[in-house]
């Protein structure tokens, strides 16, 4: 997942998630077939394709992808940094923007983390009677 300027923009606007949300969409959107699966069946159980077969992912796997993305945020927002000014003058001001877009891509809490899942389960589920449905026709 490439994180582009819009995607640190839209986190630093309110929290991180919303970035999170807009990075996730833009990605399902450009490919719909990323190995990431959930069921209807299965709530908040998430699925990986592994070789030949969908596997279910262990206990906290969104908390973690939560973190690899939110990682990502804080490099992207580094380079995004370098290309205004603004927030490279030498000012108190530029320093007081600068700790708040820090504090708004470093904080995490059990709530973004809960949001999160259960928007990606809402987001990418497939509802396994018509697959099933589909297959035996």
């Amino acid at each position: 997942l490439t994180i582009q300027p819009t995607h640190v923009e839209k986190a630093l606007e309110n929290k991180i998630i919303n970035g999170i949300f807009e990075l996730m969409d833009d990605a399902l959107r450009d490919d719909p077939n990323l190995p990431l699966t959930a069921f209807s069946h299965r709530r908040g159980r998430f699925y990986v394709w592994k070789e030949d077969a969908w596997e279910e992912t262990k206990p906290g796997f969104t908390n973690e992808l939560f973190d690899n993305m939110a990682f990502k945020f804080l490099r992207a927002y580094t380079k995004w940094e370098v290309n205004k000014p603004e927030l490279n003058a030498r000012t108190e001001e530029a320093q007081k923007y600068k700790m708040m877009y820090m504090k708004l891509l470093t904080t995490r809490d059990e709530i973004q983390y809960k949001r999160f899942s259960a928007w990606l389960f809402e987001r990418i589920k497939q509802n396994v009677k018509k697959i099933v449905e589909y297959e035996f026709e």
